[in-house]
Parts: structure tokens; C-alpha cells; sequence
């Protein structure tokens, strides 16, 4: 690699961007890794957990760490193998990258640390850092007399991210139901072992990690109503829905689906004493859909398309954007916690 080459990677870890997943399916996400304090404080609000201090994550992380070399052992049978780490890490494991896509080495990793903080200053962005170093100096001068071989360390420090979308992938769950009681919410789309990995983390500090995702021209669950019409010379199915213009999900605690198949370990980990209630309080939380995932639905509206009955896939492939087609004909617009009731009137 180039100088210039080599310099512009270097900027690229300093100043990480946004890294997003983009599907054939039409869901667009990824995974926010950020550690900042409002990004915490604001997670800290909505899972409403008590518990949750950092004294009670370096502990929890501390019980954890068996069980987080179970899953290393796991994916070490997937085809990761083990590499030499430093001193601070528990394992990194390393994989080919997947064909066609660009690497530094041809590989892709996955690091964890020995300390729960190491995640922490993985997600601290420049300006995080920079605060936290120069908090009790508001002048600028005293800021720069900082020894210039902390910021180098810092440089050639590794990172804990768990959001290269070339290894952490996600995927919308109940994304095609009609039953209103299953809403749609982003999920991992990765192995078990991996999703142990991340869900653990996201467990011990809501709002280190967040799963995102969004998608356009969302027919709302519970609101589709279908006919057929006989008298065109194709038959056709007339479908009237509630429709949003688009539709985002953010998640800050692992699905219940999880708390629950691992929950003998989970209790082990999380409760703290022989009273503990941690495991529990923390299950009632991902199970409130409102302290776990966030949905936002935009331009919610009736639609109403036809569809032709046939098997050929030029049909089909027009079939399948017939509510953003039918978005011109749209009779009249609701909010989306009106969606349910208006199919109900129609």
C-alpha cells in the first residue's frame, strides 16, 4: 500500500463513518456503534432498567466471559480461526472476506476484549475523546500541551466495533405478516454464536449497540383487505391497505425470543447475589415493545392495486411494487396508530 493510500486508511479509522447494509430486498440498516453520552443517557431512559451501572456491567462482563469463549469455540467450527491478540483481548478470530468485497488483508475479523471498557472507547468518536481528555482544561492551550503519545497509542490501539456490515448483518422480522399483534422490528440475520456475542453486549449497556433498519412502501400489519374481479378478461385480486411511505425501526435491547432460549446461562450471568432479579426485570423490558424497539412509520395512507392471477413472472415482478405504484391513486391520509381502524371503516 501507497503512502497516500496508507494515510487515507489511517483517516478512515480516526474518523470512522456510518456503515450501512443495503439489500436487494429493500430494506436498508445496519448497526450504530456509539458509546457517547447521549446516545447513553437516552437509552438509559427508554429501557428504564435500574440496574444497569457500569460497576454492575465490569462485573456482569466478568461472569460473562466463559460463556463468551463458549461461542469462540463455536465459531471456530464455522470456519473462523483463532489469531494471536494482545494482552487486552480475549480473542479475535478472522475469516476470507466474502467474494468481491474489499479488505485491507483479504480478511474479515472479529475482536472482544478482555475488558468490557475497551467497547466503550471503540465507540468514542473523536470529538468524545477529545472532551473527555480535556474536561477539566477549558483552555485550548492546556488542552494542547497533552503529551502527543496518548493520541498515538490511541491511533494504533485496536478497534471493538461490532459493526462491519461485512460481519453483523441484520434483517427486519414479521417484515411480510398480517397478524397486527406481530410487528415488525430489526433483528440480527447472523449465526448464534455471533448473535450471543452482540446481543450480550447490547444487554449490559443499552445503546452501545443499536439495530436499525428501514424500509418504503409498507402495507401496515392487519389492514389489508383483498377481492377478485371476474368481469376484466384477466381475472384480477383488487387489494386495499394502509400503506406507509416508509417505515424505520431502531432496536436498543435483544429481542425476549433470545432472554428466553438462553435463559439458564442469561440467569447465571445477569443476577447478582441470591436475590437477584436482573435476568427477569430485564426480559419484562425486551418484551415492552416501547423500552426495546423504536417504530416510526411516515405518510401512512389508503392504497388500493390490482393484481393479475397468473404465474408468469412478468406479472409477478409487477405485482410486487403495486403499493408504491398505487401511491398516486391514495384516497386520503391517517397517522399510523389510525391505520388499523380506517381498514376496519373501509
Amino acid at each position: 500500500m501507497g503512502k497516500k493510500d496508507k494515510k487515507g486508511a489511517e483517516e478512515a479509522t480516526s474518523n470512522p463513518q456510518p456503515k450501512e447494509q443495503k439489500k436487494n430486498t429493500g430494506i436498508e440498516g445496519g448497526i450504530h456503534f456509539d458509546s457517547s453520552d447521549s446516545v447513553a443517557e437516552n437509552a438509559r431512559k427508554q429501557v428504564n432498567l435500574a440496574h444497569i451501572t457500569k460497576p454492575w456491567t465490569r462485573d456482569t462482563w466478568e461472569r460473562a466471559r466463559p460463556w463468551i469463549l463458549e461461542q469462540r469455540q463455536k465459531l471456530e467450527g464455522l470456519g473462523w480461526s483463532n489469531v494471536d491478540g494482545a494482552r487486552t483481548e480475549l480473542f479475535v478470530l478472522k475469516k476470507n472476506a466474502p467474494h468481491g468485497s474489499f479488505t485491507e488483508d483479504g480478511s474479515i475479523y472479529i475482536r472482544v476484549p478482555k475488558k468490557f471498557i475497551d467497547f466503550n472507547r471503540s465507540g468514542k468518536t473523536g470529538g468524545d475523546e477529545g472532551a473527555e481528555e480535556g474536561g477539566e482544561a477549558e483552555d485550548g492551550e492546556k488542552k494542547k500541551k497533552k503529551p502527543s503519545r496518548v493520541s498515538k497509542k490511541k491511533e494504533n490501539a485496536p478497534s471493538y466495533e461490532l459493526n462491519d456490515p461485512l460481519v453483523w448483518k441484520i434483517k427486519v422480522e414479521n417484515a411480510e405478516s398480517d397478524d397486527p399483534e406481530r410487528i415488525p422490528s430489526v433483528v440480527l440475520d447472523i449465526p448464534e454464536p455471533m448473535e450471543n456475542i452482540m446481543y450480550m453486549v447490547m444487554t449490559l449497556q443499552p445503546g452501545l449497540i443499536r439495530l436499525h433498519a428501514a424500509r418504503k412502501n409498507v402495507v401496515q400489519p392487519g389492514t389489508k383487505q383483498s377481492a377478485t374481479r371476474d368481469d376484466a378478461e384477466t381475472p384480477t385480486v383488487r387489494h386495499t391497505a394502509m400503506v406507509a411511505a416508509s417505515e424505520a425501526y431502531t432496536r436498543t435491547l435483544p429481542p425476549a425470543y433470545w432472554f428466553k432460549r438462553n435463559m439458564e446461562s442469561l440467569q447465571k450471568i445477569l443476577n447478582s447475589g441470591e436475590e437477584g432479579k436482573e435476568y427477569e426485570h430485564t426480559l419484562a423490558a425486551a418484551e415492552n415493545v416501547q423500552r426495546a424497539v423504536t417504530r416510526d412509520c411516515k405518510d401512512v395512507e389508503e392504497r388500493t392495486w390490482e393484481e393479475k392471477i397468473g404465474g408468469d413472472k412478468s406479472a409477478a415482478d409487477a405485482n410486487s411494487a403495486a403499493p408504491a405504484a398505487a401511491a398516486g391513486g391514495a384516497k386520503k391520509s391517517k397517522k399510523a396508530k389510525d391505520a388499523p381502524a380506517a381498514a376496519v371503516a373501509a
